[in-house]
Formats: C-alpha cells, structure tokens, sequence
C-alpha cells in the first residue's frame, strides 16, 4: 500500500510544502502572526492494486509560542515583612505563569512557599529576611505557558529585603530638677549600624517653652535640653522616638522625663531700728515664703553660714546681706540664692507743726520733724499716709498729725489747733447766722475772745463754747 496526501494551510508560512507520498509527514511548521493560532489540514489516501481507499484528514492545530514582553516589580528594595507585587505582560492572551524563587540570599517568604502559578500575570509575595539584623536579596524566574507550550523564562531584578531596625530603649531616668538637662541617652535594640532615631515631643505639662521639639541622628543619640519647671507642681515631658535604616521604619517607644520644681523662696529688703545709744530696740525677721517640714534652709550673712539657723524665717539683729538656699529634702532639689539687704535706721525723735494762712479758706499745716534716718510719711487725722510733710485746705478745730517712716521705727502724734472765724454774720433773729464766734476754739474752754470796736473800745467778751456775740454792745 502506499499513500499520497495533500495539505492546506491557515496562518502557516509558505516554506510548508503541500503535498507529497509516503508514509511520514516531517515538515517544520511556522506561524505567519506568531500570535494567531495556525492550522494544518492534511488529506491522505490509500492506493494499493491501483484501487483508491477513503480518504482520511487529519487537522495539525499549531498553538503561538507564549512569550513574556514586560515584568514589573513594584519595589526592588522593601522592608522585610512587607508585600512586593510583580506584574507579568505577555502574548498572545490567556497565558498562565509559572514562578520560582531564584538566587535567594538570606530571604524568606511568608508561608513558606518558593514557587506558584498566576493565571492573572499578578504574583504577590511577602519577604521577611531570614537573619532579622541582615539584609537578604532574591529573585524570582518567570516562565509563561499556554495550551501546553511553554515560552523563554525571564527572570526579574534583583529584590532586596532590609531589616526592620530595633526598638528604641534608653538607661532608666531618674527624675531632674528645673534647670538640669534631660540627659535621654538612647540606642536601639538590637543594633543595627547606621540605625537612626528620630524623635518628637508629643506632651508636655508645666515645662516652660523654648526646648527642643524634634530631632533626629544616628544611633545612640542624646536628647539633652534644659528643661525649666516654674510651676509649684512636678512636671514632665514625653518624647516619642521611632527607629529608621535604609527607608525601614522600626518600633517606637515614649520616654518621660519628669521636671522637679526648685524651691522658691522670697525675701524682702528690710530695717533694725536703732535708738541713739545704738540699741537695736526692733528687730527685723526675714520671711522665706516657704513653709513645711519637706524643706532644708541655709542662712547666710555677708556670704557666711549662720550656724544654727536652719529655720523658715530669720530675725536680723544687725545691718547687712542676707541670704537664703533651700533644698527639697523629697526631690533634692536646691533653690536659687535669694538676697536681702538690711539696714540700720535711727527714729525720729519729735515733731512739731506751724500753721500759716489762718482765718482764711487755705489754711495748711507744716510738719518738722527731728532727728530720724528712716523714710517718713504724715497722715492727718487717720486719712491716708503721704510723702509730703504739707497739709492744705485744713479745716479749722484740733487736729491730729500722725508721723511714721517706712521701715517702722518712728510713730509720733501731735496736736495741731487751725483756727478760723465767719466772714459775715446777720443779726435779725432768723435762726440763720445770728450770731458770730471764733471757730476752732470749741475744745480751748480756758479761752477768752475780745471783741473791740474800731477806736478800740471792748464791745463784748466772749467764749469759745458759748452762743457767741449778736452784735450789740454787751450783747
């Protein structure tokens, strides 16, 4: 028997030869759009004796070799523990993609898998590096196949997988006092080299602005403001510090450190008085302002410790600078030196006053005083004290003049008489000014006023204390 057999052809190239006898057919067969799926269509006929027999055909379906155009790796460097995407491109349509971990080094996927199949071109892995203080790298071998016909494998870029850096810790701080420095070593655990810290103030309660807010530097780092607290309650601030190495983000921690106050006492300058012999008969007591048992105090004269005096308050026998430290014995805690000048002030020993512009609406009172060292103020009549040693515009009648001076070592009273009488008076039995007498004179009953007429005849004598004169001789 021998056979004869003739073919056609979709999408094939023209090199395949169409026709031809015996029994193997053994052409190579290539596609004209190698993205299209060609056919073959062969007839063969058996002849034996001269005689024909049925023709049998037989279709060649010749698939396009799938091949991979484009591979996209969303990041070649990545943090470990986190995802990267590839994104596989390739002709013609409805390939599926075979995937395999190559060149691995130091990286280790999530789940344990090295290999897979997409039928979407999408291939999402997550890394984590093997040793959590080394970087690792991989790459991945991609080969597309489809109808059982596989294409040329492409292998991505190198990916590489850094270390997520370590937790931020810093020695154990101890509470400070205001004015101190934070003194916030930190490093991170477990080093990494090139490990950096950044840093933020995220609270802050009764710190006084002008620290430091942010910052950041390679591992260890020191955060060393000073931190002032000018509060009477304890303060503190908290920085929050996060790890970082080669774009990786690691942990971060909050650190506070707590601000003491420092004691704050007060003294006000102040004054001994001395009598003229040089007797201290007042002395002076320097108040610190601050009370409690919590509390320690220094006190100095002329920058020498007074022994013994260990108490809230001093009292000053003799002229000089004082001076004042306390310590917190609870937080350690030391105040500022606060100062006090004392000095020496002699009284004054009298006063005495002159009265000028009687019988007049003006009448004013001066103070002379005697002796006396001290800053004084006058007071008429328990009104308000002044500076001025000057009273104007005083009312007639008996006055009192107090005398002091600021330091408390003078307090002297006089009595001062202003006199006055009425310009006019009206006689006709009204009720109204019928009678005139001298006014200020009330509390003088030993006084005696006479009144003459103008060639000096005694019209009338009168008391300060009676209805006074009505104008007639003798009335």
């Amino acid at each position: 028997t021998t056979y004869t057999w003739s073919a056609s052809t979709t999408n094939i190239e023209g090199s395949f030869v169409l026709d031809g006898d015996g029994t193997d057919i053994n052409q190579l067969v290539q596609l004209q759009d190698p993205t299209v799926v060609g056919f073959v269509t062969i007839v063969v006929i058996p002849r034996a004796n001269n005689c024909d027999g049925d023709a049998v055909t037989i279709q060649v379906v010749v698939n396009p070799v799938p091949e991979i155009t484009d591979v996209n790796v969303s990041a070649e460097t990545i943090c470990s523990n986190n995802e990267v995407s590839i994104s596989v491109v390739g002709i013609p349509s409805g390939l599926s993609y075979t995937w395999q971990a190559i060149n691995n080094n130091g990286v280790t996927i999530v789940g344990g898998v090295t290999s897979g199949t997409s039928t979407t071109g999408d291939i999402d892995v997550t890394l984590v590096t093997t040793d959590p203080l080394v970087a690792g790298t991989i790459q991945f071998e991609i080969t597309p196949i489809r109808n059982g016909c596989t294409g040329v494998s492409v292998v991505t870029p190198v990916i590489t997988v850094n270390p997520i850096p370590g937790t931020p810790i810093g020695l154990p701080i101890s509470e400070i006092c205001s004015g101190e420095n934070a003194n916030l070593n930190i490093s991170v655990t477990p080093l990494m080299t090139g490990t950096e810290l950044d840093w933020e103030v995220v609270e802050a309660v009764n710190i006084t602005a002008g620290y430091a807010t942010q910052g950041s530097g390679v591992s260890p780092i020191l955060i060393d403001d000073i931190l002032i607290n000018e509060t009477d309650q304890q303060g503190f601030i908290r920085y929050r510090v996060t790890s970082r190495l080669n774009g990786c983000i690691g942990n971060t921690t909050d650190f506070i450190v707590r601000v003491n106050p420092l004691p704050r006492p007060t003294l006000q300058d102040g004054a001994i008085c001395v009598d003229g012999s040089g007797v201290t008969f007042q002395t002076y007591v320097l108040q610190s302002g601050i009370s409690g048992a919590m509390y320690d105090f220094d006190w100095y004269y002329n920058d020498t410790l007074i022994a013994g005096a260990t108490g809230n308050t001093y009292t000053a026998t003799q002229p000089g600078t004082y001076s004042l430290i306390v310590t917190n014995t609870i937080t350690g805690c030391i105040s500022e030196e606060v100062f006090a000048n004392v000095i020496e002030v002699q009284p004054a020993t009298a006063a005495s006053a002159s009265v000028t512009d009687a019988f007049s609406d003006n009448a004013t009172i001066t103070v002379s005083v005697t002796g006396g060292t001290g800053t004084l103020l006058y007071q008429l009549d328990g009104e308000g004290f002044q500076e001025s040693n000057v009273f104007t515009s005083v009312s007639a009648g008996l006055h009192t003049v107090t005398v002091i001076d600021t330091q408390g070592c003078t307090y002297l009273t006089i009595e001062v008489l202003v006199i006055d009488y009425p310009p006019f008076f009206t006689p006709n039995g009204d009720g109204f000014n019928d009678t005139w007498n001298i006014i200020g004179l009330q509390d003088q009953p030993e006084a005696r006023i006479y009144i003459f007429d103008r060639y000096g005849k005694l019209l009338k004598q009168i008391s300060p204390q009676g209805q006074g004169w009505d104008g007639r001789f003798n009335g």
